[in-house]
C-alpha cells in the first residue's frame, strides 16, 4: 500500500497548479500516486483564469475568438497575450520619445501612423527599426 502513495514533492506540486489555477484537488487524488500523476498530467499546462480573462479582453479589442488550443496550453496563452498586450493597455508614450519619432521621421523623409504615435510599445519598435536610417551630425563631421 505504501508503494501507491504520492511523493511529497509530488502533493507539493500539484497544490502548486491547484492554487494558480483556483481550483481545488480531492483528497483522494492527493492520496493515490497514480490519481495524482494523472491529474498533474492533465492540468499542469492548463492557463490560470486571469490568463484567460487577459486573453479574453484582447480577442474582444481585436473582434475575435479565442482558439481553443491557447486556452489549453499556458505558454502558447502567455506568447498570444505578449504578442497583443499592447492593444489593451494603451501605455502613452512620453513627449520625448514622440518628439525623436518626429525628428526621425522628418529627417528620414518617414511617416508615422496615427496608432504608433498612440502607443508605446509600437513608437520604440518603430524607432528603433528607423533610428538608424538618419545619419547624427556627430558622425558626418570628418576628423582632418
Amino acid at each position: 500500500m505504501a508503494e501507491n502513495i504520492p511523493t511529497e514533492a509530488q502533493q507539493d506540486y500539484a497544490q502548486t497548479i491547484a492554487d494558480r489555477l483556483e481550483i481545488d484537488i480531492d483528497e483522494e487524488t492527493l492520496l493515490d500516486k497514480e490519481l495524482i500523476h494523472k491529474w498533474i498530467d492533465e492540468h499542469k499546462d492548463l492557463p490560470s483564469q486571469k490568463q484567460i480573462d487577459l486573453a479574453e479582453q484582447i480577442a474582444m479589442e481585436l473582434k475575435e475568438e479565442l482558439d481553443e488550443i491557447l486556452l489549453e496550453d499556458s505558454i502558447k496563452l502567455s506568447e498570444y497575450i505578449d504578442d497583443n498586450i499592447h492593444l489593451i493597455q494603451k501605455n502613452k508614450p512620453s513627449k520625448k520619445s514622440i518628439q525623436f519619432a518626429k525628428s526621425i521621421a522628418k529627417k528620414a523623409k518617414l511617416t508615422i501612423d496615427k496608432e504608433t504615435l498612440d502607443d508605446s510599445k509600437l513608437l520604440k519598435e518603430w524607432i528603433d527599426k528607423n533610428k538608424d536610417k538618419v545619419v547624427s551630425k556627430k558622425k558626418k563631421k570628418s576628423v582632418i
